[in-house]
């Protein structure tokens, strides 16, 4: 890659000397999709920032709507407790371990 990259500066340099007004629209060209995959690089950036913060929202949501339906997930002691038995239970029904992650991570109230 790097050898690559020097030849690309000579034959840049060349251009420059031999055919300037060329040269000069290369370089616009190359500036313009440099701008623009920086731009894209950003926007992935916002949206991937935006979901995150969307699913953590549902996350909390899902979170107390579990705690209103079943007291005991939000309780300190008896929470982490019920979250181990449905670990064991998805364990034994042969879950994937990602899917069974998935579906207790609920949150205790703080002390």
């Amino acid at each position: 890659m790097q050898a690559s990259w020097c030849s690309l500066v000579s034959v840049n340099q060349k251009l420059a000397k031999e055919d300037p007004p060329r040269a000069l629209a290369l370089k616009a060209k190359t500036d313009r999709v440099t701008a623009l995959v920086n731009e894209t690089q950003a926007v992935q950036q916002h949206q991937q920032q935006r979901a995150s913060a969307q699913f953590q929202h549902w996350s909390a949501v899902q979170d107390q709507r579990a705690a209103e339906l079943i007291p005991e997930l939000a309780d300190r002691e008896r929470g982490p407790e019920l979250q181990r038995e449905a670990v064991d239970i998805g364990q034994r029904l042969r879950h994937r371990p990602e899917r069974i992650g998935a579906a207790v991570r609920f949150k205790s109230r703080p002390a």
